[in-house]
């Protein structure tokens, strides 16, 4: 996935070392980019590494165009998450850099965490490794896009059905593990934090409980629908828990109470709407 990137800039210190006249004149021929306003994979992804550069500059993501927009929901929205890419930029000093760097981390972080939780599930590491690398390699199908092309000779609401269904089964965007910040930071704090409930069961020790917490109470601020699903699905999980492992379920509903309480700030740095940002 992420190989291209070295790939192309071996391939132009080829290109010019053995062919100089035709490399001297090459149009463009700037330095290489990945977010830039031209040859974006996503083009969106500006405004997101604007972000990123603002909170190395000044410690926490904020506004990146109006220096005093005192908008706590601006502050509150992603905090997490552009604060590690921030601390990242802050490292390479190359926003370009910072970007790649990022998706290989993202893309190992996904294979890990995938294989972890498979592992525990199926108990198989070949099982694990094949569905971790399925996963992180085609994470495009995650978003079911081939529900919206659901076939209209089925029947004439056949359209209308596919876009419903993929609405309902997509959590996320048409895009995979290589586009930032989601989904591909925000997945894997997602599938962090699943891994660290699972932990919190198995061990019923108050210490796991209370890690499992904190990390899904950040979640909000890493992503708003992160956060929100990961609070929901743990008071989920430790409701079904319950009925065959009281003390199991016991400490899976204390994490989920604990991620509640750490996600009210967020909620309410969100409501009502800010009309500096909406």
């Amino acid at each position: 996935l992420c190989l291209p990137y070295p790939l192309m800039a071996l391939y132009r210190s080829v290109v010019a070392g053995h062919f100089p006249e035709l490399s001297a004149a090459w149009r463009n021929d700037g330095r290489f980019a990945v977010v830039g306003v031209i040859g974006m994979e996503n083009d969106d992804e500006v405004s997101y590494a604007a972000r990123a550069q603002s909170a190395a500059r000044r410690g926490w993501p904020g506004d990146p165009f109006l220096k005093d927009n005192p908008s706590r929901r601006l502050r509150a929205m992603d905090a997490v998450t552009y604060s590690a890419l921030g601390l990242l930029q802050r490292l390479t000093g190359n926003i370009n850099l910072t970007w790649v760097t990022a998706r290989w981390l993202c893309a190992a972080a996904w294979f890990l965490l995938l294989y972890a939780a498979m592992l525990r599930a199926a108990g198989s590491p070949g099982l694990a490794l094949c569905c971790a690398a399925f996963v992180t390699y085609f994470s495009y199908l995650l978003t079911f896009l081939f529900l919206a092309a659901w076939p209209s000779s089925l029947s004439p609401l056949g359209p209308a059905l596919g876009k419903i269904l993929w609405s309902l089964g997509s959590f996320g965007r048409t895009e995979g593990v290589l586009r930032l910040p989601r989904p591909a930071l925000t997945y894997a704090a997602l599938f962090a934090a699943g891994l660290l409930l699972v932990r919190a069961a198995e061990r019923k020790t108050w210490r796991a409980t209370a890690l499992s917490g904190v990390v899904g109470g950040l979640m909000l601020y890493v992503r708003l629908d992160v956060g929100s699903t990961c609070v929901f699905a743990a008071a989920a999980f430790a409701l079904a828990t319950a009925r065959r492992d009281r003390a199991a379920g016991l400490h899976l509903g204390a994490s989920a109470a604990l991620s509640a309480l750490l996600s009210v700030p967020g909620v309410q740095a969100y409501l009502p709407l800010d009309p500096a940002v909406t």
